[in-house]
């Protein structure tokens, strides 16, 4: 190129080059104005007080990130005071959905106190369970449903060797006035097999098949029955046809206290009155061994309540007091006659008229009437186990709070080394003792159809939405022309083991076994069984080709059943699957006649069981549970 041509090009660069700003400007005029907006919008991160966005914060003469230079921090507080009224009454959407924002303190509290006080959908723990717990709304209550920081092995490790706490706040009561016509109705409707004592202070627990687990508790005036909320509407039918009317009562807080140090953990939480004579009966029955607890009793306690709002306070600021040298029982026959039946009544009136917080308008009025508290009345009821089919958790208590001070007491309990549960966890728990929990695996009951039907409809629009070669046929793995998750035994009976066993290896079998079923345990010798699952009787072929496979398919399905799982998977205690069923009755009775050889020389019977949407079966030693 000729120096001419490099000359013209340079002279054509610059004019190109040239820009007129006003036309610029004139063009651009929207995204400055976006541009100054954002530039003037206040940040609420608590790190810095300048008022740009982040991307384009510079703190060069900063050395600690959390304050800004001397001369920037004038200008950046005015700049502060101008937006802060805007900022907390608009705030934008992404700022109300951060999780932070949602679970803090302040904002679980101000939507607690102004919304939810006094109401029957938000217990007094919801506060504190919102802060560590997924939230569910279930049966017309917020409740904790499963814990977002612990996990299940340590839960389990808990209950075993320590304690554990659950809140069971949102179980209905009912009272009825104490008279000997009412208690005979509570007998007849409830079904409760124990007889009321004279002792009108002794309470029942018992688990019927009808209305789930039941609490009774009995004082000289009034019958209390504490009803899981699904047979709510049951138990009030039952005792319109005996021409009896329920009373709803105020929410009470009711704490399920599950190990075996839970009584040592009661007596670490709480600074009791040293002159109250429960205090005398509870320290005894740590004495006692675990197979001689009382069982069904009632201890009325009194808790000093020195700061509301440090829940260590009171276990740093008792004295130290030499300990009486107390002897050790081993029979609990005269353990109650210290405490009389005047006193628990008492305490039961003093707790259901502190419960009462419709007289309160907001939060603040009801925490001055708690700190002009100086004691807090309780009442514990002890239980041998924490089920009344049989635990292997040691034994427990329920605590009856006044619901005015069911926070305070929670955060008493959870302070001194006992892990709270949620609900997941309460049920997983329930699986790993042997138990079932209600309402979800009782068959029989119109909640669980209910959501056997919900789990239908979710089934078949997953198989809807499949292609026509991955589609679930569903009427191939039906069986006795059921499908798989119809399970409805309305009209059985349940047989407990002991009606029909003498001894240990010794079976009894009862004539007329139809319409009766029993409840059985699996262990899985490979494999998960799970909800739903099919038990059958191994043949002897099948029996030979286990030996050598731990999984077997099989083309055609076994219409034979013996009985179905209602609550499988795997269990961490004992390592290995298992499962908890009903074996029907004339079905047991012709293994123990015919397949002798399938029974083991414990008692325990080989069986297999196929999963309800598999070919594949599995071996599994059944044993039947009390």
């Amino acid at each position: 190129m000729s120096y001419t041509e490099r000359r013209y090009h340079k002279d054509k660069l610059k004019s190109n080059t040239t820009l007129n700003v006003g036309e610029l400007t004139a063009s651009r005029i929207e995204e400055i104005k976006k541009f100054t907006d954002q530039l003037n919008v206040y940040s609420g991160n608590r790190t810095v007080h300048q008022a740009v966005p982040r991307h384009l914060r510079r703190r060069q003469a900063s050395h600690f990130c959390h304050v800004l230079p001397h001369r920037f921090i004038a200008n950046a507080l005015r700049e502060k005071k101008k937006n802060e009224k805007e900022m907390k009454d608009n705030k934008t959407l992404a700022q109300k959905m951060q999780k932070k924002i949602r679970r803090s303190r302040r904002s679980l509290r101000r939507n607690f106190k102004e919304y939810s006080w006094g109401k029957n959908q938000y217990l007094m723990t919801h506060t504190w369970h919102a802060k560590r717990c997924h939230m569910k709304e279930m049966w017309g209550v917020k409740i904790a449903d499963e814990r977002n920081d612990k996990g299940l092995r340590v839960l389990l490790n808990a209950a075993e060797k320590r304690s554990v706490v659950y809140d069971q706040s949102y179980y209905v009561e009912y009272e009825l006035e104490n008279n000997q016509y009412n208690r005979e109705v509570c007998m007849k409707v409830l079904q409760l097999n124990e007889i009321i004592n004279k002792n009108e202070w002794r309470m029942w627990i018992a688990n019927t098949t009808k209305f789930g687990p039941i609490k009774v508790l009995l004082n000289e005036k009034r019958i209390v029955i504490f009803v899981h909320p699904v047979s709510k509407t049951d138990i009030m039918k039952a005792f319109d046809k005996e021409k009896i009317q329920l009373k709803l009562m105020q929410r009470l807080g009711v704490f399920e206290i599950i190990g075996g140090n839970s009584h040592r953990s009661l007596l670490n939480s709480f600074d009791f009155v040293e002159e109250d004579k429960g205090v005398e009966v509870l320290r005894r029955i740590c004495e006692l061994p675990p197979e001689n607890t009382p069982n069904a009793s009632v201890i009325p306690l009194k808790v000093k309540i020195a700061d509301i709002n440090n829940p260590i306070s009171q276990f740093y600021s008792k004295q130290d007091k030499q300990k009486k040298p107390v002897t050790k029982l081993t029979t609990h026959k005269d353990l109650f006659n210290a405490v009389s039946t005047e006193l628990v009544s008492q305490t039961l009136e003093q707790i259901i008229n502190l419960s009462d917080v419709s007289s309160f308008n907001n939060y603040l009025e009801a925490r001055k009437a708690i700190l002009e508290q100086k004691e807090i009345p309780l009442l514990l009821m002890a239980n041998k186990v924490n089920a009344s089919d049989g635990s292997h958790f040691s034994s427990g208590y329920f605590l009856i709070v006044p619901s005015l001070f069911a926070l305070t007491c929670w955060r008493r309990i959870v302070w001194h080394c006992v892990l709270p549960l949620a609900l997941k966890e309460r049920k997983y728990l329930t699986y790993e003792a042997g138990l079932m929990t209600y309402p979800d695996d009782y068959v029989d009951n119109e909640y669980s159809q209910q959501m056997s039907e919900e789990q239908k409809d979710i089934l078949i629009k997953q198989a809807s939405l499949k292609p026509k070669s991955k589609k679930m046929n569903i009427q191939r793995f039906s069986v006795q022309n059921q499908i798989p998750w119809e399970m409805n035994w309305k009209g059985f009976k349940v047989i407990r083991r002991k009606e029909f066993i003498q001894n240990e290896r010794q079976l009894n079998i009862i004539q007329d076994s139809q319409n009766k079923i029993i409840r059985f345990e699996l262990i899985s010798v490979n494999g998960r069984p799970e909800r739903f699952a099919y038990i059958h009787i191994p043949e002897q072929q099948l029996l030979e080709q286990f030996k050598t496979s731990c999984c077997i398919k099989i083309d055609q399905l076994d219409e034979n059943v013996v009985g179905r799982i209602i609550k499988g998977g795997y269990s961490l205690k004992r390592g290995s699957g298992y499962g908890i069923g009903f074996i029907y009755l004339n079905k047991y009775n012709e293994i123990i006649k015919e397949h002798k050889d399938l029974i083991l020389s414990n008692g325990n019977i080989l069986v297999y069981y196929r999963n309800a949407f598999s070919k594949h079966i599995h071996l599994g030693i059944l044993s039947l549970l009390p």
